[in-house]
């Protein structure tokens, strides 16, 4: 947790997390809780790559008024090396880290962080581990059929 997560957590009279990374083989599920608009509910990213922008889900689902401050490419949330991060993609409103702009560099987001994308989307970091989800039996599965005989011109 960063320095303002844990002061924010003392003042909240929680104890203060440690981070979380997601270690070799360890999946962990991301949760961005809406501080400025409770309506909108909460994000579960479970892909290692996010993009964030007004024509992106859930965004592009989302009241347009709430959504005019975000690029049409905002910006990324995405793993590397077991860390999280957001990158900023140019945005004409900006993405920000506990007040910090996000500007050239990738930023590493931790437990507690507040995002912040332009001016009125305001999301707490969530890092919990990986939740069980229901098999997706067959999902990947693929079927070939192929004829065995050519002379009734099927393929």
């Amino acid at each position: 947790m960063t320095p303002a997560g844990q002061a924010r957590a003392a003042m909240a009279g929680e104890a203060p997390l440690p981070p979380m990374h997601a270690g070799a083989g360890q999946r962990l599920d991301v949760v961005l809780k809406s501080l400025s608009h409770p309506e909108l509910g909460d994000i579960l990213i479970e892909d290692r790559l996010f993009a964030i922008g007004r024509q992106e889900e859930p965004f592009a689902s989302c009241d347009r008024q709430l959504m005019a401050d975000l690029s049409r490419r905002h910006a990324r949330i995405f793993w590397e090396g077991g860390a999280l991060y957001v990158a900023d993609l140019g945005s004409k409103n900006g993405t920000s880290v506990n007040g910090a702009a996000v500007r050239e560099k990738p930023c590493r987001l931790q437990e507690g962080d507040e995002l912040r994308l332009g001016r009125d989307l305001a999301y707490r970091v969530k890092l919990l581990p990986r939740t069980p989800r229901p098999s997706r039996a067959g999902a990947l599965l693929g079927l070939t059929l192929t004829p065995e005989r050519d002379d009734l011109g099927l393929q």
